[in-house]
This record gives structure tokens, sequence and C-alpha cells, in this order.
């Protein structure tokens, strides 16, 4: 088909722009990235590095590659076991320098959900470099919700990074064949394996930004749909890097979709939006003073975003406890204690809110109580960075 570019008034592209940052610094824009972000700065793409890796035509364990798709045929289960442990040590081991940079950029741009579309941990990494507190979840198809019985918030201090194809830290998670394409398929449809509380920040967007996303792939119109069944609005904002695509597909992501192609490549995208927001001095690292978990909780705490730091406390523990064989046992036990501490704090501020808004509480009762939960939690806090 005759490929054709996507033309984008100037005028029209500079109140995008201004539309975008707004929605980013009121927290109401969820960043997507998908694979052909590690086709920037002339690497290949993150497909075929892994077949390349891989060696597709000449691996014993894999009967047939679907190149279109990105997805394997393998010769036996135990053969589809060894693969996703070849491609587990490949994400892991590889440091992906042009895109690690791009990351390093992108997580400084306060972005309070980012949703991934690839299972690598890259983007964790990156946001644990630059000692980030953060929340991580990821989608297991027809499975109940990953921790479904812990709330999910996210804030600039503590992002939500949401991995929508699994994760390489779970083989199971891993979307690798057809089968696991249709059954992964199966699940968004009948809206299992999400918690009700992402689908509520999906809800309360204004405005989807698309990364490196892969719209030639057909499923990629399933996904969409999807997250378009949870927002429901038709005034909700879709934006994306400049694609080059055929006039069918353009069609199909423009009117159908109502996707608006930005022109600027991957880099370009990144780099307006940082030096806008740098320009305003509302980058993470300017709204989040201090690099050390202890120093971000306690602002928050000195700002009254007492949920915010009591959630971004339970998710550096959460983080601790992930990777529990790196600390002696009597550390982890100290930490789950901890941990439930937390949870019954965040309980009692959730009853006093919920008083609050009854007005069943004085503003000098409420006050003192605020005042107690601060007290409890700074404690908790003191020395964190030293334990």
């Amino acid at each position: 088909m005759k490929e054709q570019h996507i033309e984008i008034d100037n005028h029209r592209s500079e109140e995008d722009w201004e539309i975008i940052v707004d929605a980013i610094l009121d927290g109401r824009c969820i960043l997507f990235l998908g694979p052909r972000i590690f086709s920037s700065n002339n690497f290949s793409s993150l497909e075929e590095q892994i077949a390349n890796y891989l060696d597709v035509d000449n691996n014993t364990n894999i009967e047939n590659y679907f190149v279109n798709d990105a997805l394997f045929q393998f010769v036996s289960p135990t053969a589809r076991t060894k693969t996703a442990f070849a491609l587990m040590k490949f994400l892991e081991s590889n440091t992906f320098d042009g895109v690690a940079e791009l990351y390093e950029k992108i997580s400084d741009i306060p972005f309070q959900v980012i949703f991934s579309l690839t299972p690598d941990d890259l983007l964790t990494k990156t946001f644990e470099k630059a000692e980030i507190n953060y929340r991580f979840d990821y989608y297991l198809m027809n499975h109940s919700p990953n921790n479904y019985d812990k709330p999910i918030h996210a804030s600039v201090a503590t992002p939500l990074i949401y991995n929508m194809f699994g994760t390489i830290k779970n083989m199971d998670s891993l979307v690798l064949t057809h089968d696991d394409l249709f059954d992964y398929i199966y699940s968004i449809l009948n809206e299992n394996s999400m918690h009700s509380d992402l689908k509520n920040i999906i809800r309360g967007a204004d405005c989807f930004i698309f990364l490196g996303a892969s719209f030639d792939k057909w499923y990629m119109q399933i996904l969409i749909k999807l997250l378009y069944r949870f927002h429901s609005r038709d005034s909700l904002l879709r934006y994306a890097n400049y694609e080059l695509l055929d006039d069918q597909m353009q069609r199909l992501y423009t009117q159908q979709f109502k996707i608006e192609f930005i022109n600027e490549n991957i880099e370009e995208f990144v780099d307006r939006l940082f030096d806008q927001i740098s320009l305003k001095k509302k980058l993470r690292s300017h709204l989040v003073p201090g690099t050390t978990v202890e120093l971000q909780l306690r602002e928050l705490i000195r700002e009254n975003k007492t949920e915010e730091a009591i959630n971004g406390f339970i998710c550096w523990i959460d983080k601790i406890l992930a990777e529990s064989r790196r600390y002696p046992g009597q550390y982890i036990e100290a930490m789950k204690t901890l941990y439930d501490r937390l949870y019954n704090l965040s309980s009692r501020l959730t009853r006093l809110r919920e008083r609050e808004m009854d007005n069943i509480i004085s503003a000098v009762d409420a006050g003192t109580e605020l005042s107690s939960i601060h007290k409890i939690l700074l404690e908790h806090i003191s020395g964190l960075d030293r334990r």
C-alpha cells in the first residue's frame, strides 16, 4: 500500500503540546511505552534483537517464528520453558544503552502512571538507578489481579509502572505463542486480571500518550479498544509520536481510535516534553526534593500528602520483600511487621477521612488524629535509609 505522511498543522501542534504538558502536571496523563521505542537511536527493534539472540532459524527449541506477530511455535512445552529462560537472560543482561538514556529522561518527566507494552525490566531499573520510589505491577492473564487485596495508588513521588504483557520476573506471565496471545485476549475481553483501582485510574485520565507502540499489529487494536472501554469518554485525548503508516492503517487509528500523531520522532517527542516541563521547573527531580526515600516521604508529610506518603512507604517495603533473599531473615521479619503497621495506619487514615466527609468529627479532633498519624508515620520513617 502507498505510504503517506501524517500532516499536522503547526499552530494546532503547539496547542497540543500545551495540553499534553498540563495533563502530565495535573496527573491526568498515562504514558504507554511500546517495543518500537527500542528501535530508536539507530538500534534494531526489540523483536529483531530477540530473534537474533535466540537464532530462531537454527534454534532446535523453535518450530516456527512468526515475524509479523513476533510470536513463536515451540517443539514441546519444555522447549518453551528453555526459550523463556533464554529470553529472560537476554533482557536482564542487556543494558540497552540508547534506550536507557531515553528512559532516564522519561523517569524525570512526572508521569504518575506508565504502562509498558514489553516484558523487560529496563524501566524499573532506570527508576531504581534514579532512586525514585515506585510501585510495580503487571498483567497475569486469567489470574486474579496481582496483590488484589492491596489498593493501587499513583503519584509523582510514587509513580506506578504497569507491564501490560507480563514480566520477565514471572515466566507464566509472558506472551510467547499464539495460544498465549489468544488466552491473553480472552482474558482482557472478559476484563479479568486487572485491579479495579487500575481501571479507575484509566477512567480518571484525560490523556493517553503512545510512544513506540506497534500499531501495525492487529492485537493492538483490541488492546486500545479495551482501554477505551474502561475510559468510555469521547473527550479523552490520544496522542502518539509520528508513525509512517499506510493509508488504511492511518485512517483506522485517526478516525476510529481518534489518535492524533505528533510530527516528532520518539527522541524529539521526549526531548520536547522534558524541555517544556524543565522550563516550568516541574520535573520529578524538582517536585520531589532529595534523592533518598526518607527525604521524599518526609516531604510528602510536610505537604500533608499523608496517603501518598503511606503508599510510597508500602511500595518501598514491597520491593524489599520481593527480593527477600538479598536480606537477612531478621530484617525481612522486621519489614513484614512494619508492613502490617503501615496498613493499619492506612486504615486508620481512611476511617478519619470518612468521618470528615460525614461531618461526624470536629475539625479540632480531626487535626489531633491526623497529627497522631503523622507522628507514628515519622517514627517509622526515621532512619529509613540507614536500615
